[in-house]
């Protein structure tokens, strides 16, 4: 029998908890570690939608990027949307493990996914991972532009910089990480790739001679399912692992 530490075990072993941020949520967040798994949902978010998905298809375990707790939970009942989809948990016998910067810092995580996507070679990394990049075939921004276009099947980004600029040298951050843009100012780094980044960051970019794409946080992280199936497919036996269907919460009209 498959229990739910037995899956937490193998994840925690390829991304180690000592790589997550300071305060971050992260392991076996919601259910019982000796439960009983037959069926494992693969997914970017615990959002209503994915738990309605894993009761449909009577799984016993949820497996995300994204935490269902940011912030310290004081109070467990149902008048706050995280500790209400908690309980949903809960009650319907659903199991949530959650890998948060552990797997974007991580050997073959998500930084690592995106390197290998975008033909990056990895030579360097800063802030303990969740910033890694290294040299890229020669091409210019606009070359970049549809290069991601292609790797991560969207239509836009948003970029600094202009279009025959060369580019040599790419950092990559997933996520929400345009704060790590600073990092490698004065690096040798042509381009920051990342899922967001705010105006200030960008008009930081711009100034120090540094050109940008951003290309959304959905892009970047859905991609998490990749690993975790990589990972976890036919290694225990009599548990099958489905993919959940998921949308960006934000979408271009």
């Amino acid at each position: 029998m498959t229990t739910v530490n037995d899956v937490l075990n193998v994840i925690a072993e390829k991304f180690p908890y000592e790589l997550a941020g300071a305060g971050d949520k992260i392991g076996l967040m919601v259910g019982n570690g000796a439960a009983k798994v037959t069926k494992i949902v693969l997914a970017m978010d615990p959002s209503d939608e994915v738990i309605e998905f894993a009761v449909k298809n009577n799984a016993e375990l949820i497996i995300t990027h994204h935490p269902i707790f940011f912030e310290n939970v004081t109070h467990f009942n149902d008048s706050q949307e995280t500790t209400k989809r908690a309980l949903k948990f809960a009650n319907n016998n659903i199991n949530l493990i959650s890998m948060h910067t552990n797997l974007d810092a991580g050997v073959g995580g998500l930084n690592d996914l995106i390197c290998k996507k975008l033909g990056v070679s990895k030579d360097f990394e800063f802030c303990i991972g969740l910033c890694k990049g290294g040299n890229i075939e020669s091409t210019t921004l606009r070359g970049f532009i549809e290069k991601v276009k292609t790797a991560f099947d969207c239509d836009f980004v948003l970029a600094v910089g202009y279009d025959d600029t060369p580019v040599n040298r790419v950092a990559v951050a997933s996520g929400a990480g345009g704060s790590a843009i600073s990092s490698v100012f004065g690096k040798d780094i042509d381009l920051f790739f990342t899922g967001e980044i705010k105006h200030d960051d960008a008009r930081a970019a711009r100034e120090n001679g540094m050109m940008a794409v951003s290309v959304g946080h959905f892009a970047t992280e859905s991609i998490c399912k990749e690993i975790y199936f990589d990972l976890l497919n036919n290694k225990f036996s009599g548990v099958e692992i489905l993919l959940a269907t998921e949308k960006p919460s934000l979408v271009s009209k």
